[in-house]
């Protein structure tokens, strides 16, 4: 199994593009989240050591590393996401089913699979509500130069939300424990509204500075 932390772009897209389980659509979005973040972080340090943003300098050192942590956290995410469905659906997938006792072991196990393989996205879909806080405080008090990179990133990872979300529902489809199944929709319903709710605002900041206002 391919660590696709160390891999190329080329190879990762390459694999992406073909008839393969891994990667897929989970993987893909936490990558896209990745460069949402990496985005945030340049942003940051090209607004660290203006003076026009002086007073604002201390907190945008901070955002730099919280941006980098999540970031790096996408970017494990990534490989996660892969890892689980190697490790568990593939497998679980892959036993035998001659018998009623391993066909029941079988469901068994493609079950409790298809609950691993929500995590992965789940927290992609956590990790971009944090990103994009970030993103509308940095629309606010970053550099003016490159707002349209916050504007860039803001539509990187409200796309990485999709994404993920639609990972988690399409696992979610397969599980018959109802309680988890509603435990995880009371939480990526509602996220979705409030992901919509701060791209909103993040754009609204961005087209007013694109203006001049």
């Amino acid at each position: 199994m391919k660590d696709y932390r160390k891999a190329t772009i080329k190879e990762y897209i390459s694999d992406l593009s073909a008839k393969k389980n891994t990667p897929g659509g989970g993987s893909a979005s936490a990558l896209s989240a990745a460069l949402g973040a990496s985005l945030g972080a340049m942003v940051c340090e090209f607004t660290i050591g203006k003076k026009k943003y002086a007073d604002v300098e201390d907190r945008i050192k901070q955002m730099l590393k919280e941006f980098i942590s999540i970031r790096d956290k996408f970017v494990e995410l990534m490989q996660k996401d892969v890892d689980v469905f190697h490790n568990e659906m593939g497998k679980a997938y892959s036993l035998p089913k001659e018998t009623e006792s391993q066909k029941k072991h079988r469901h068994q196990t493609i079950q409790q699979a298809c609950k691993s393989c929500c995590q992965p996205p789940l927290d992609i879909t956590r990790e971009c509500m944090k990103a994009l806080k970030l993103l509308l405080e940095l629309a606010e008090k970053g550099s003016a130069m490159l707002i349209s990179d916050v504007g860039v990133a803001n539509e990187i990872i409200c796309g990485a939300f999709e994404g993920a979300k639609l990972n988690v529902e399409i696992n979610l489809k397969y599980i018959e424990d109802h309680k988890f199944v509603s435990d995880v929709q009371e939480e990526i319903f509602p996220a979705a509204a409030e992901i919509t709710s701060l791209s909103d605002q993040i754009t609204r900041i961005v087209r007013d500075k694109l203006n001049g206002k």
